[in-house]
């Protein structure tokens, strides 16, 4: 019996020794040339690190990263809003509380008077494929144009070839700006009021409580709030 207690301790010493490994970081997915991912990312940041887990993240094509983030090839998608997990059940939502925006749809401020009343279902509009709020208005109307990125749909309205770009508060406000395209306005009214959820693939699930509470105690410190705001005056372009 002794000589067995003792070959076991042998088989377990080099195990004691070695060093634990440290945990791969978190990789998510997300929407490039985005501010709201911009945003996104710096909240979500500050979560995790408050648990002691650090995370990667790979801006793609709207497309790309939710199937990136459905296959497992990473372990979730950055920020979506809540259409994105009803439709993917294999993500799982936890809400960002005090990180929401509103649809906004984007005109040549010459047209803004004839468009006052809303866009013709014929008018030629531009949205961003792969995002979800963006392709669900844009089914509003009959003649369409799906861009890769939302610098690409405002170049393109600045020059006449789209009648309108379906964006947001965020994103299309700041774009704006930093063409220095004083002739782009967003045409008065919300259009969808969302809320932003981080996602996680459901190998993660177990975090799922973990992340949701560091996310929560940073909106009711109002840290949350300070860093949205850093973000967007950090983004924010000068226009001589």
């Amino acid at each position: 019996m002794r000589r067995w207690v003792f070959a076991i301790g042998l088989l377990l010493w080099p195990s004691v020794l070695l060093p634990v490994k440290a945990a791969e970081p978190l990789k998510f997915s997300t929407i490039q040339d985005s501010t709201v991912s911009a945003v996104a990312a710096a909240i979500v940041s500050r979560a995790y690190e408050a648990l002691g887990i650090g995370i990667e993240i790979y801006p793609t094509s709207g497309t790309r990263a939710i199937t990136l983030a459905v296959k497992g090839a990473v372990d979730g998608d950055l920020v979506r809003i809540s259409a994105v997990p009803e439709k993917h059940p294999v993500l799982i939502p936890i809400e960002i509380p005090g990180f929401a925006l509103e649809g906004a749809i984007f005109v040549r401020r010459q047209d803004a008077g004839r468009f006052e009343r809303g866009l013709p279902h014929d008018a030629y509009v531009g949205y961003q494929k792969g995002v979800i709020l963006s392709e669900r208005i844009a089914k509003s109307f009959e003649n369409t144009w799906a861009g890769e990125t939302e610098r690409e749909l405002f170049v393109m309205l600045q020059e006449r070839r789209l009648d309108a770009v379906i964006s947001d508060t965020i994103d299309g406000t700041l774009l704006v700006a930093q063409l220095c395209a004083h002739n782009l306005v967003a045409l008065g009214g919300s259009v969808e009021a969302v809320q932003f959820y981080h996602l996680l693939h459901e190998r993660n699930k177990g975090l799922a409580p973990q992340v949701g509470g560091a996310l929560k105690r940073l909106y009711e410190t109002g840290e949350t709030k300070q860093i949205i705001q850093s973000e967007l005056s950090s983004k924010k372009a000068v226009c001589g």
